[in-house]
């Protein structure tokens, strides 16, 4: 199973995570210990990291969306997988309308940017990086200095159960963010493609325009023509390879 393979094109946009896990870990000790030694130093950081700057989220090796992955949510009292999950079958679902909380699992790091991505930009709202490491990821909304918002988000990998887990969520967003009159920086290129490969799948003479006109109905944001330009190109290499 891949990275993130289809989005639902519906207004739900519900995403569902699977759990194909690499070997790179961390276990639960080692995790709370980053996590002290995060809280500790965040509130000095200087050299804040702007998600999306590059335009650089991963894409892996997704190849084809007719499976859909999905998420999971562990017990924080035993890593065992709730009654009501099966680690085989897909049974819960997550949206962007729905807020993020700690014990939510996710394949891999791609997959939980993708969410965060979704997340934000369903609530016009923006996240600085404070920390990024192969098997951990820290966020701090980016406006936590001028407006004192508390929104920060902690994931690592965890060896219990292989999976990146939300360790520490300190949410909704308390700050006041208008919406973005046209782009919103974290609707980049990989998570365009995403959005559009079946699309592509179907139709891959469509034009950029067009793909533009349906990216501005999903999120209500305009995208860049070169933005789209390049997402569409990473769209026909995903489906059709070279």
């Amino acid at each position: 199973m891949n990275a993130v393979q289809q989005m639902i094109h519906s207004e739900s946009d519900a995403i569902f995570f699977d759990t194909n896990v690499d070997n790179e870990t961390i276990d639960l000790e080692e995790c709370i210990e980053q996590e002290e030694d995060y809280e500790e130093n965040s509130e000095g950081d200087e050299e804040v990291v702007k998600e999306n700057e590059n335009d650089d989220v991963v894409l892996g090796e997704e190849k084809s969306r007719d499976n859909v992955p999905f998420f999971n949510h562990i017990d924080a009292a035993n890593d065992d997988v709730t009654s009501s999950w099966s680690l085989l079958q897909p049974t819960v679902e997550w949206t962007p309308c729905v807020e993020l909380k700690k014990g939510l699992t996710f394949k891999d790091k791609a997959d939980l940017k993708t969410a965060v991505q979704l997340y934000s930009i369903k609530r016009h709202r923006m996240y600085e990086v404070v920390e990024t490491k192969s098997n951990v990821w820290a966020l701090k909304c980016a406006k936590h200095k001028e407006g004192g918002c508390g929104w920060k988000l902690r994931a690592c990998k965890r060896k219990s159960h292989q999976l990146f887990e939300i360790t520490k969520y300190d949410g909704p967003h308390q700050c006041v963010y208008q919406s973005l009159s046209r782009d919103h920086p974290m609707l980049d290129s990989n998570l365009l493609a995403r959005e559009i490969e079946n699309q592509v799948k179907v139709e891959p003479s469509i034009t950029v325009a067009a793909l533009i006109e349906t990216s501005k109905e999903k999120f209500s944001y305009d995208v860049s023509y070169k933005k789209m330009c390049n997402a569409k190109q990473k769209a026909i290499h995903t489906v059709f390879g070279d």
